[in-house]
Parts: structure tokens; C-alpha cells; sequence
């Protein structure tokens, strides 16, 4: 179902689309820039926003356009004119808006017409495709892609380093399960371990990694050194000018990397329409998804895992459930194991004050409960088990 918003401070398209069971259509039609701004930051979902020029606001229309553009960069974008002007259309082309209409010169079923034909639902395939053109009009990218274009100098060959098996693992979830904070402690604790650790952070809408091993972003660096047996590389890294993820790269980076180290820790986002996130949990051996369990996370991520199934195609072997900030309140252990009874259940993660602390003082050791430490292991201990994939796990006795 398409998700569209019409900014035309005219109703009846508004109205028409809303006869329409296969549109969603968010909201009554805006009359004003800044209102088309304010429901963009509330429904990250949105799919398709239909937007007149007459539009009422301070902001000049191409400005205002790319304004939205950096709000949600997945966004389809169809502009209608009040009338044709080569120049204006040319300034739209150039910031990738190929959707555009002429007031007198369209009806509102040409409209939706062009609605039904726009792809919202963007295959893998064909972002690779579209990232190849960009490389080749580009004058800097014509040499092959390979690892050393991506982190120059960098990321090196280590020697003396043997790697025979490396397992790439990520977290997802829904939105505050606590994705970030769980997957730094588990990197301490596969450094205890004696692994080879680097975390790779693409929950690029926040980029909460950095914050808390206490770390600065370098512009003479993508790598960043935690210690010894831990690095860290912000997903930023790979943008595109226009903001989206050079998946060729990701791709050819997972590959180097695996060389290299013995464990990739992976930070996803909770949002569904990236594709990135897409491919991260297809290359991935394992994908810990963490949910605090509550009716809501529970709503939330049941609706998640449907659209890894449904509409990814992930293999739901791969999927190890983990719930987080467990406490009294909490749905009870035997309903929780009833609603996932189609996954295995890795355990779960008691409530705690001290998580706050391990942030503030930036995941220095000696703020580590013991009782914290001892359930990172446990985790740990049962994602190195690959004895225990075929069988369901549910109890830790923490």
C-alpha cells in the first residue's frame, strides 16, 4: 500500500486518492511549506508526497524541495507546476526530480495514473544498477571498485593474522530496544574472547556508536581504533552525494573485511524502506534481534519480522531473538515463547540502571556490573555455539 502526502492547498485530489483502497494517504492536503516539513518528521514512512509550486511558505520551491529531499531521501517527490517554465524543470532534473506535472495541463486522473506507476518498493538489483551509472559518469570512479578506493591506507593486510572462519553478526529490532548499547557490550565481551572485533555503524540515523566508546569522528580516517582487538567504521563512509549508500561498496567492503577479522559486528537501523539494510541481513550469519517485552515492541517487531520474511526473503534460521530491559512488568517468559515459537530464542537481558552508566563513562571496564557481564557471556557463549543453531533456546538462569 502506497503512503502518499499531497501538498497542494487544493483538497480534491486529496479526496479522490482516499477512494483509492490500495493508497494510504497520510493526513488532510497541506496548505503550507512548513507544515509539509513537520509531517515528514513524523512519518518517516511516507512514500510519495505530491507538491504544488504555489505552495505557501518563505522558501524558494527548488530550495524547499531539496529541503525535503534531506528529510527523506527515499522519498518519490511529484511536482506540479502552475506552469511550464524549461528553466524550473531543468533545475528539477538536476536534483533528481524526473516527476513533474503542469497545473493547467494535467487532470487528476493523469495524476494518479503517474501515482500507480511509480516504484516505491526499489529492488536491491536495481540500486546496483543506478550506483554502476554513478560511478561511471563519475571522472574520479572509473578505476575498478576494490576495497583500497573505499578506506585508502586505511585498512591494511595485517600479518601475522590468520583468519579461517569469520561470522558476521548484526543487530536489529525496533526503534529503543537498545540495539546500540547491546551490541558494544557484546564486542567487549568478543574481545575477551579473543576475536578479532570490528563494529561496522549503519544506524545512520543516529550514529550513537561513536558517542559511546567516548570516540571523535577523524577526517583522516574511516577506521577508528577502540583497543587492540576492536575497530570501529561509521557507514557514513559509504554515502553517496546523494545521501544513499554505495551498496557495490558495502558489498566489496564485507568481503575484505571477513579476511580480516574473525568477528563483524553489524548496527542496523530499525527503518524498513533501506535498502542497505536489506543486504546487511542477507550477508549475515546471524541477526540478533533485540526487543524489550512489552505490547508494543511486541507489535513492532512482529510487524518487522514479517517484511524480513514476506518481502526480504531472510531465512528466519538466521533470526535469534533477544529480549531486553526484562523485568517484573514484563509480558511473562511462556507467552513471549508462544508468540516466537518460530525462532530461536536466545535469551534475555535483565533490566539494569548501570546501562546509563556504561554510556556515560564511556564503556570503560571498570563500571561493568558483574551480573552484566555475566549475561553478555552467556549470549556470547551460545552465539559461538554453532552446536546449538538447531535448537531452540529460551532459558539462562540469570
Amino acid at each position: 500500500m502506497k503512503k502518499i502526502i499531497t501538498a497542494m492547498n487544493e483538497p480534491k485530489l486529496n479526496q479522490r486518492l482516499k477512494e483509492i483502497k490500495e493508497y494510504e494517504i497520510i493526513g488532510p492536503d497541506i496548505a503550507y511549506q512548513e507544515a509539509v516539513l513537520e509531517i515528514l518528521e513524523k512519518r518517516k514512512d511516507a512514500q510519495i508526497l505530491i507538491i504544488s509550486e504555489l505552495l505557501e511558505g518563505n522558501l524558494n520551491f527548488i530550495e524547499f524541495i531539496k529541503k525535503i529531499q534531506n528529510e527523506n531521501i527515499n522519498l518519490k517527490i511529484i511536482t506540479i507546476l502552475e506552469k511550464e517554465n524549461k528553466e524550473k524543470i531543468n533545475e528539477l532534473k538536476n536534483i533528481k526530480i524526473n516527476s513533474i506535472l503542469i497545473h493547467n495541463k494535467t487532470t487528476i486522473e493523469e495524476t494518479i495514473k503517474l501515482i500507480k506507476n511509480i516504484n516505491t518498493e526499489k529492488d536491491l538489483e536495481k540500486e546496483i544498477e543506478e550506483i554502476k551509472k554513478l560511478i561511471l559518469e563519475n571522472k574520479n570512479e572509473n578505476k575498478k571498485i576494490n576495497i583500497k578506493n573505499i578506506f585508502p591506507k586505511q585498512i591494511k593486510k595485517e600479518k601475522n593474522i590468520k583468519i579461517n572462519y569469520s561470522k558476521i553478526i548484526s543487530m536489529a529490532g525496533p526503534s529503543g530496544a537498545g540495539k546500540s548499547i547491546i551490541l558494544s557490550c557484546l564486542a567487549r565481551e568478543f574481545k575477551k574472547e579473543n576475536k578479532k572485533t570490528i563494529i561496522l555503524d549503519f544506524d545512520l540515523l543516529n550514529n550513537d556508536l561513536i558517542t559511546i566508546f567516548g570516540k571523535k569522528k577523524k577526517q583522516k580516517t574511516n577506521k577508528i581504533k577502540i583497543n587492540k582487538k576492536l575497530d570501529l567504521i561509521c557507514g557514513e563512509s559509504l554515502l553517496l552525494p546523494e545521501k544513499k549508500i554505495n551498496v557495490l561498496q558495502l558489498n566489496s567492503l564485507l568481503e575484505e573485511l571477513k579476511k580480516q577479522y574473525e568477528i563483524i559486528l553489524i548496527d542496523t537501523s530499525c527503518e524498513c524502506f533501506l535498502n542497505y539494510n536489506k543486504l546487511i541481513l542477507e550477508k549475515s550469519d546471524d541477526i540478533l534481534f533485540l526487543t524489550e517485552a512489552n505490547l508494543l515492541d511486541i507489535k513492532k517487531s512482529i510487524s518487522l519480522l514479517k517484511i524480513y520474511q514476506e518481502n526480504w526473503d531472510i531465512k528466519k534460521e538466521k533470526i535469534k531473538i533477544i529480549f531486553n530491559k526484562y523485568n517484573k512488568n514484563s509480558v511473562d517468559e511462556k507467552i513471549l515463547k508462544n508468540i516466537f515459537y518460530e525462532y530461536q530464542i536466545l535469551g534475555k537481558i535483565n533490566f539494569n540502571f548501570q546501562y546509563n552508566l556504561i554510556i556515560n563513562k564511556n564503556m570503560k571496564p571498570s563500571f561493568f556490573n558483574f551480573k552484566i557481564e555475566e549475561e553478555h557471556k552467556k549470549l556470547i557463549q551460545k552465539i559461538l555455539n554453532e552446536k546449538n543453531k538447531r535448537r531452540p533456546l529460551w532459558r539462562m538462569n540469570y
